[in-house]
């Protein structure tokens, strides 16, 4: 028998006896401040409670925000433990488990939780800002936004983040940024924002370099990976 947790703006709260019970709604920084606990992410990894929170150290009027520090606490014995902090967290995304352990996505990439220490995995740069993450036959993959070439897909191969489409055909398809990624009936989906330009047709390789102002508008798309290519469904 498990317990039920949800989080929100106002804390962490367990569904006890046909209630909701505040487990916990504020913390206390290095200084012995009291802070308002506003939970973005919660995950079960290893038999424990994770939990990010994000906005409780943005000021209030929400200016440079990726110079603040984000935390990872744990619930034990129905307190917070602060597991790990880190600027690079600032705009959190979401945690995942991935061979036992445990990775955070923010906008300023993937990293991995390694005792109290937050380890950058790889780097992006020139692939876009992460935005969606997801476990496919145990492999981890990462959709990017804002991709200045080619499809926001990557996939973790020692330590780098590696293209996964080589060929996609679509008409007027310029670009796609990966908004999405799910396993379902055991295929890898993707949905995202395909950049349309006004070419009638055109067959993207991964040496095809696109201009950022070479496109017109935009249309939502959903496709599944096969092999190395990406196909519309």
């Amino acid at each position: 028998k498990g317990s039920f947790y949800v989080g929100g703006n106002k804390g962490v709260y367990r569904f006890e006896d046909g209630k909701w019970k505040l487990i916990a709604g504020e913390f206390k920084t290095d200084s012995g401040e009291s802070r308002k606990l506003i939970v973005d992410s919660l995950v079960e990894h290893n038999g424990e409670l994770y939990l990010n929170s994000n906005e409780a150290n943005i000021p209030s009027n929400k200016t440079n925000i990726f110079s603040k520090e984000a935390n990872i606490f744990k619930i034990k014995n129905d307190a917070l433990e602060l597991v790990a902090s880190g600027k690079e967290l600032s705009i959190f995304i979401k945690f995942i488990s991935y061979n036992d352990d445990l990775y955070m996505l923010s906008f300023g990439g993937v990293y991995k939780l390694q005792g109290s220490n937050v380890v950058k995995v790889g780097n992006f740069e020139g692939k876009g800002i992460p935005i969606s993450i997801a476990v496919f036959n145990n492999e981890l993959y990462v959709g990017t936004t804002l991709v200045a070439k080619g499809i926001g897909l990557f996939k973790l191969e020692n330590a780098e983040w590696k293209s996964v489409v080589k060929t996609f055909k679509y008409p007027g398809g310029k670009r796609l940024e990966v908004l999405g990624i799910s396993d379902w009936n055991n295929e890898l989906y993707v949905t995202g924002s395909l950049i349309v330009g006004a070419d009638d047709k055109v067959t993207w390789t991964e040496d095809t370099t696109i201009s950022p102002d070479a496109f017109a508008t935009t249309k939502r798309f959903l496709g599944k990976i096969k092999g190395d290519e990406l196909i519309s469904v």
